[in-house]
Formats: C-alpha cells, sequence, structure tokens
C-alpha cells in the first residue's frame, strides 16, 4: 500500500500542475494567488512522496524515542507527545487560516483542496509524533483496510477531486 500511497501523492501533484498550468481559467482579480496556492500544493505532494519512500517520519520518531531515552524522560514521554501534537495541529489549523487569507474571494471554490491540504498536513505531522494512542489508531483495521491507509489515502484524494473541481470549472470571460 506504500507504493499505491506515493502513487496517489504524485498524482495529485500531477493534477495540481495540471491546475498551475491553466491559469487562464483563474480570474484576474486572483490568478497569482490561485497559481501560488496550486504550486505550492504540487511541491507539497512531491516532498510528501518523496517522504513516503524515504520514510522520514519514522527518522525523526525514532530520534525523538533516543533524546527521550538519554534524557531519562522516556518513561514520562506522553504529555511530551501530547503537547506536541496539540502544537503540530494547531500549526495546521494555522495553516489552514493562512490558506483561507490567500485564498479570500474564490475560498468556496476552494474547499475540497483545503480541507485535503490540512487533513494530510495534520496526518502527518501527528503519526511522526509517534503518539502511541495515535499509532493504535492508525493500525486498527476496518474490512480490512488499515486506518493509516484510509486516512492518508483519504486525504490525497480531496486534494485531488478539489483540483479536478477548479479543472471543470468555467473558464472567465474576457471581455473584447
Amino acid at each position: 500500500m506504500g507504493w499505491v500511497t506515493v502513487g496517489g501523492y504524485f498524482a495529485a501533484a500531477a493534477i495540481a500542475l495540471v491546475v498551475v498550468l491553466s491559469a487562464d481559467r483563474f480570474p484576474e482579480a486572483s490568478r497569482r494567488r490561485e497559481q501560488l496556492f496550486w504550486t505550492g500544493v504540487v511541491l507539497f505532494m512531491i516532498v510528501l512522496g518523496i517522504n513516503k519512500q524515504l520514510d522520514l517520519q519514522s527518522f525523526f520518531t525514532a530520534t525523538g524515542r533516543c533524546i527521550s531515552k538519554f534524557g531519562g524522560w522516556y518513561e514520562d514521554r506522553q504529555p511530551v507527545q501530547a503537547t506536541a501534537v496539540l502544537i503540530l495541529l494547531t500549526l495546521c489549523l494555522l495553516m489552514g487560516f493562512f490558506l483561507l487569507r490567500l485564498l479570500r474571494g474564490v475560498a468556496s471554490r476552494y474547499m475540497l483542496a483545503l480541507a485535503g491540504v490540512v487533513f494530510i498536513a495534520a496526518f502527518i505531522l501527528v503519526r511522526a509524533v509517534g503518539f502511541t494512542h495515535m499509532d493504535a489508531l492508525i493500525n486498527m483495521r476496518i474490512a480490512g483496510w488499515r486506518m493509516n491507509w484510509v486516512l492518508e489515502l483519504g486525504g490525497i484524494l480531496l486534494l485531488a477531486a478539489g483540483a479536478i473541481r477548479i479543472l471543470a470549472l468555467p473558464r472567465p470571460r474576457h471581455e473584447p
């Protein structure tokens, strides 16, 4: 399933790139901001696809575990992990508000894509912390599907659906 997820990240990046290259579909007033958003999405998806292959979040989790053991507070790590999760989720929400501000005036068209971006970011960051209860949730299986797959691929699908929705919108009319 790892390769499917990597493929999902790169497919979402490709769809977002098509949106970037179709800049004439954006109203003139918001064109630069919308291109900036989709360019960021392309880069974000490529980085996450590479990260999925290299498993960098496991590296950060293992590093944190080593630091906590070396520091002698490994047994009492849960408050630190909970605080880290709250900080990371807050950062994801702030990112969402920043993106809403960037897309002011056109944000209603972007709800699927924005939800996908924030959802993926929150999932990746919380998973990187290695919080035991989160590990239990993402390793749970429902009808043979690990929640890890459902959550990560669900975010990617939200984002891709948002990009496809933008591509399906009619192009703005240009006055002669």
